[in-house]
């Protein structure tokens, strides 16, 4: 079962309830066509940054803001090579973790971790769901299947919806910084 928008909205207000109290945020990887709780941030006053790394999503970031001004800088680029210490309040990795191989994954998490001044929290399907390019874009392709117990294991507090290893399922993560 493939859960709602304001499903996995409700899931991260009850996990992390003061989400929407970030100043600024580092929205990693959206498109126009997909780009969850960036309504959430946005309606809550959060000034927000993303970072996407396909040019194709990028160009079209850049199209639709000008005509829904949300995002205060669009940045072509990897968030595996983001290297902005201390850069926002909240780094939000909202299903991105999957798109990058495993052994790859700990130090983008450092990296994101050294962004945030107060929070990261990330976003996956729990555990194996495939999945392959999606709409000519290869940077859909999940090359990691991550599970709750990977998430501790980098320190991140968890909270899941739906069952692991099935398509639909949402675990999020949330690591706390300095406050």
């Amino acid at each position: 079962m493939k859960h709602s928008v304001e499903a996995r909205e409700a899931q991260l207000l009850r996990a992390v309830p003061d989400i929407t109290g970030n100043r600024t945020v580092l929205y990693v990887g959206a498109n126009t066509k997909r780009m969850e709780m960036v309504g959430l941030l946005s309606k809550a006053g959060c000034i927000i940054d993303v970072i996407e790394i396909w040019p194709r999503n990028y160009e079209g970031l850049r199209l639709w803001n000008k005509d829904h001004p949300t995002f205060r800088e669009i940045v072509c680029g990897d968030v595996r090579e983001w290297a902005k210490a201390d850069s926002h309040d909240c780094v939000m990795w909202w299903h991105g973790p999957e798109h990058v191989p495993k052994d790859e994954l700990g130090p983008v998490l450092a990296r994101l971790e050294a962004a945030a001044r107060r929070i990261v929290v990330l976003a996956c399907p729990s555990g194996r769901v495939l999945q392959g390019d999606a709409y000519g874009n290869p940077w859909e392709a999940h090359t990691n299947h991550i599970y709750p117990h990977d998430l501790r294991d980098y320190g991140y507090r968890i909270n899941i919806i739906g069952k692991t290893d099935r398509e639909g399922s949402n675990l999020i993560g949330w690591k706390r910084r300095r406050i």
